[in-house]
Order: structure tokens, then C-alpha cells, then sequence
């Protein structure tokens, strides 16, 4: 069973050898990672962690500089600082951060699908054919709220209800749009739950399993605010192997953290976390 074979079969909840995994994370823990292996080669660390999904991304605006600070196409705006790991991006207010009226918002130069690249799609496809393959990243809360400032928006939720579904339907029609033409491109389906917040009690995986577990497949869960950062190789070890016998025990679940691996991961979890289902 290849990995391609193996993601397939665990969406539809059939037979597989092992739980599948998934790989992602900030560019700065990628960077540790490569110091501690002695190489930058991203598809051979994939095959060494086992990773069974590739990512692709249309190609899209590049960001814009500024000079004190960059913005990207959708308006949110930032700046790089400096770490030992390499540059780190810190958010600043967002290009709709002092709107007065939905006006403003409706007049701002929102971005269109049409100045994305789908072009490349297909040869990525074929080059990683025996991979399943995982597109985009949809965001229809955060985004906007980097682009008003988090404050700005969760205020906005109370006095200005019609600017925040305005904002979520702007994002939600381009993703829609972002989707459909990238599996014309690439030919795939949707039919993977993630995120899952494990501090939740409801979306524990006990509670989950017994909820959706014959409806769904989840991907990610495992915690990156405690267990991964401050946990045990065996911490680790031993909760990646609880998810996979709880959530995948007949299928559909998809190994990964609940959010991107963070900086403050210790190197030695991540590699306990992919040698713990092989």
C-alpha cells in the first residue's frame, strides 16, 4: 500500500496498513530540524518521517515591502524579525484596521482567484503521484481579523455584525473559487475535518470517535500548546499512538499536529511523533 493508497483508503474508512501522517510546519522549526539532520532537503526528511500527503500552492501575488513593513495580497500587514531559527513574522494593524463604515470595506481592492497561477498544478500532481495530495488553506475568521486587528473584530462581532459577514462571505466566495479552480486543475475532493482544539473536552478523541467517527475523517489533534512543547519523546510517543487506535481504528484519521509545529517543540518530540506509528 502506498501512501497515495493508504490516504485514499483511510478517507473512506477502509482496510489500511497504518494510520497515515501529515507534515507542517513554521519555517523556523524547519530550520531546526535541518540543523539537527545535517540537510535541507524537504522531501527526504518527508520520507523519513513517513509523511504520506505532499502540499501545493498555486502561485500566488507576491508580498509587497513597504519599507517598514510588508503587506500581503488580502491586506494583512507585518514584519519579519530575526531569530536564530531565521526571520519570524509579527502582525501589525491590517489594511482595514481604521475603517469607519462597510464602505470602506466594500470599496477596499479585494483579490481575486484570477491573479493566482494554476498552471503548475498538474505537473506537481505528477510529480508526487504516489502521494496524496493536500491544496491551499482556506481562512474565513483569522484572516479578516488580522486585516481589521483581532481586537477590531471581535468588537465587530457585537457593533458591527454586517461588516463581519461581509468579511467571512469575501473570504468564504474566494476560497470557494480558489478550490474549485485548483481541483479542475488537480482533480481532488474534500472530505477532511481539521482543525481539532484537543484541550477541548468535547473534541476529545473519545468524543469525537463517538459522535462522527463513521462520518468523517479528522486530521491533526495532536496538542501543540502542552504536550509537544513541554511533553516526553514518550509523552509523545504514547499520545500519537492513542489517537491513531481511538479516531483510526477503522479508518479515518490522518496523524498530525492540531496546528503547524512551533519553534518551541523540541526537535526530539517531532521525531518521536513520526517514528511512533512505524
Amino acid at each position: 500500500m502506498n501512501s497515495r493508497e493508504r490516504v485514499l483508503s483511510t478517507i473512506k474508512r477502509q482496510s489500511i496498513d497504518r494510520v497515515p501522517y501529515d507534515f507542517w510546519a513554521e519555517n523556523t522549526t524547519l530550520e531546526k530540524i535541518y540543523q539537527t539532520v545535517g540537510h535541507r532537503n524537504i522531501e527526504s526528511l518527508l520520507k523519513d518521517f513517513h509523511v504520506d500527503l505532499r502540499h501545493i500552492e498555486a502561485t500566488m501575488p507576491e508580498e509587497i515591502n513597504y519599507g517598514n513593513f510588508f503587506q500581503n495580497f488580502w491586506g494583512e500587514r507585518y514584519i519579519y524579525k530575526q531569530t536564530q531559527w531565521g526571520p519570524v513574522r509579527e502582525d501589525m494593524k491590517g489594511a482595514l484596521y481604521d475603517v469607519n463604515s462597510i464602505e470602506d470595506i466594500k470599496i477596499f481592492y479585494w483579490p481575486s482567484p484570477d491573479s493566482f497561477d494554476y498552471s503548475n498544478l498538474k505537473n506537481l500532481c505528477a510529480i508526487n503521484n504516489e502521494y496524496a495530495i493536500m491544496y491551499g488553506f482556506a481562512d474565513i475568521w483569522q484572516r479578516p481579523a488580522l486585516i481589521r486587528g483581532m481586537q477590531n473584530a471581535l468588537m465587530d462581532l457585537v457593533l458591527n455584525p454586517d461588516w463581519v459577514h461581509f468579511l467571512s462571505r469575501k473570504f468564504t466566495d474566494f476560497y470557494k473559487e480558489d478550490y474549485t479552480r485548483a481541483q479542475k486543475a488537480s482533480d481532488g475532493r474534500i472530505d477532511i475535518l481539521d482543525p481539532i482544539q484537543p484541550i477541548c473536552e468535547n473534541m476529545k478523541p473519545e468524543n469525537l470517535a463517538k459522535s462522527f467517527g463513521n462520518r468523517i475523517c479528522f486530521h491533526g489533534g495532536i496538542d501543540i500548546q502542552n504536550l509537544l512543547p513541554c511533553g516526553t519523546p514518550e509523552d509523545v510517543k504514547r499520545e500519537v499512538i492513542h489517537y491513531a487506535n481511538i479516531l483510526g481504528k477503522n479508518g479515518g484519521y490522518i496523524s498530525c499536529p492540531a496546528h503547524l509545529f512551533q519553534p518551541d517543540i523540541p526537535v526530539e518530540n517531532i521525531f518521536a511523533f513520526y517514528n511512533a506509528l512505524v
